[in-house]
């Protein structure tokens, strides 16, 4: 049988530093993977499915005049599956990102085509 993509967006395994803000919690972690419509990553402590989050992702740097700048983009995202891992006691958590700037999801796209490029080259 075969499976079905669902996904609506390419997917690269690559590592971002994510802020993940609930009311009263904040957590700082890395994607595991990431599109232009979501990430996937762990956590310390569970959060509930459907949960509103505040996130930030910081894309590696690019140089502007001489000095390097990371990318920040501010959007926000709501958890759409939440795994426990008792082996190694994380959360692994999927976001759905709701609310995203054209222009960040530009940058993101630009992004994850770069590293997608990357990965089919040869050896």
């Amino acid at each position: 049988m075969s499976r079905v993509e669902r996904r609506q967006s390419p997917r690269v395994k690559k590592t971002v530093p994510i802020k993940v803000k609930v009311p009263g919690i904040d957590l700082v972690t890395q994607t595991k993977d990431i599109s232009s419509l979501g990430a996937f990553c762990s956590v310390k402590q569970s959060i509930p499915l459907m949960t509103k989050l505040s996130i930030t992702l910081l894309l590696p740097e690019h140089k502007k005049e001489n000095n390097k700048i990371p990318h920040k983009i501010a959007c926000q995202g709501v958890i759409v599956r939440s795994e426990e891992s008792p082996k190694d006691n994380l959360f692994h958590i999927a976001i759905f990102f709701t609310q995203i700037r054209e222009k960040d999801k530009s940058l993101l796209e630009s992004f994850i085509e770069h590293h997608m490029k990357k990965e089919n080259l040869p050896g």
